[in-house]
């Protein structure tokens, strides 16, 4: 080969080698390709989370705004009872002056009419019980002409405690005059908180239904009276009574365990000391 030949072939191998080495360039390594697709995808992911924020931030403004309308709400808005009133007032107005007029008329009246009228109750019933302790009953039931009956002060006062009393007063006075029905309507119609004085017009009726034959209602009566308030006072006497009724009945077993309750419960009555005697009748008849 010629040198001129050989100096062609070597400016032909940069040439070529220059070739390859562009192809080479041109090729792109697969980690090329991946960074350069990345940088597309990023973008889409960046406004994607942009869109989500955006939403969250809507939604936060949202529950915000929630808040402050229900938080005006609680301040703005009254409660029921002041819409009430507001939209009734003259209902309320109207209501609050018949409680007043209530509270004031109980009060005026029990101090303008009530209590003076109970003093002159008390005045009078003080004449007529002066009566009924001297036996003098039909002045004490009908009055002197000066002061009242116990009759009139039962129709005047009424509403007192006098006209209450009075008729206890007048039901024992018509079981005197042996006016049995009369006696009976008032002693029922007479009420007290006092224990003795409310057994004896218990046992009093008793007494008035015994008197007229009705030995049931007498017994029912002294039943009561005996063991409705139990005290040493006054049971062992309408235990005596009742079991008196029941020897009339001949409920002999019944009468004995009356007239036994008293020796055994009443020892120091007055009914206690001939007890015996009555015992005994009673175990006679069983």
């Amino acid at each position: 080969m010629s040198d001129k030949d050989e100096s062609q072939e070597q400016d032909k191998q940069p040439e070529e080698n220059k070739d390859e080495s562009q192809q080479e360039g041109n090729e792109e390594s697969p980690v090329e390709q991946d960074s350069k697709k990345e940088p597309e995808e990023e973008p889409q992911e960046e406004a994607k989370q942009e869109e989500e924020d955006g939403d969250d931030e809507e939604e936060e403004e949202d529950d915000d705004e929630e808040e402050e309308e229900a938080e005006e709400a609680e301040v703005i808005e009254p409660g029921k009872s002041e819409k009430f009133i507001d939209s009734n007032q003259q209902l309320v107005s109207i209501i609050a002056g018949v409680i007043i007029a209530i509270v004031g008329g109980y009060f005026g009246y029990h101090k303008l009419y009530l209590e003076p009228l109970e003093i002159e109750g008390s005045e009078q019933m003080y004449v007529a019980e002066n009566y009924f302790e001297k036996d003098s009953l039909d002045l004490a039931i009908n009055g002197d002409g000066n002061y009242l009956g116990f009759l009139d002060i039962i129709d005047e006062y009424s509403a007192t405690k006098a006209g209450n009393l009075a008729k206890y007063y007048l039901g024992i006075s018509y079981l005197k005059k042996g006016e049995y029905i009369d006696a009976i309507e008032y002693l029922e119609d007479f009420s007290s908180n006092d224990v003795v004085i409310q057994t004896i017009a218990t046992g009093s009726i008793g007494d008035s239904y015994l008197e007229l034959g009705e030995i049931d209602n007498a017994i029912s009566n002294y039943q009561e009276a005996a063991y409705n308030s139990p005290n040493k006072f006054t049971s062992p006497i309408y235990l005596l009574k009742l079991g008196l009724a029941f020897e009339s009945q001949g409920s002999f077993q019944e009468a004995l365990s009356a007239y036994n309750e008293i020796k055994d419960k009443y020892k120091e009555a007055k009914q206690a000391q001939d007890i015996d005697k009555y015992i005994s009748r009673a175990k006679m008849n069983i």
